[in-house]
């Protein structure tokens, strides 16, 4: 099992935006890919985007590229590299997004302290091990 600490509780993120979803229809909805994608150390792929939907409904698909490429610059700021080949927008059905992680295990990216300071101490992202 590869990275299986980074990825085993995402099912039940999976859930969780399952069951909102259940209670505010068009919620974001996503699928942890178990075992991630061949060559990536997490996968996933969001089944419902709101943004998409929204710019749909009123007529912005215009900004949806700004909105999408605001993916890359949050996995940027983590230096966990973001590959997305298929888009809900574009494709129609969802996003497939892809992480290769940052090796953490010598503290370099930030220690677990740290990422309690931030409030963040939940993120495997952070705090998890390549």
């Amino acid at each position: 099992m590869r990275n299986g600490h980074v990825w085993e509780n995402h099912p039940k993120k999976d859930a969780k935006n399952a069951s909102n979803a259940a209670e505010n229809p068009g919620s974001f909805e996503t699928k942890t890919q178990i075992p991630p994608e061949e060559g990536y150390d997490f996968s996933y792929h969001n089944l419902v985007c709101p943004l998409s939907n929204f710019a749909r409904k009123y007529g912005y698909q215009e900004y949806m590229p700004y909105l999408c490429n605001l993916d890359y610059v949050m996995f940027g700021v983590l230096e966990a590299p973001l590959y997305l080949e298929h888009t809900c927008f574009e494709d129609g059905d969802y996003c497939d997004q892809r992480v290769e992680l940052i090796d953490t295990t010598d503290g370099k990216f930030m220690k677990k302290s740290e990422a309690a300071w931030m409030a963040r101490s939940g993120s495997a992202l952070l705090t998890g091990r390549k």
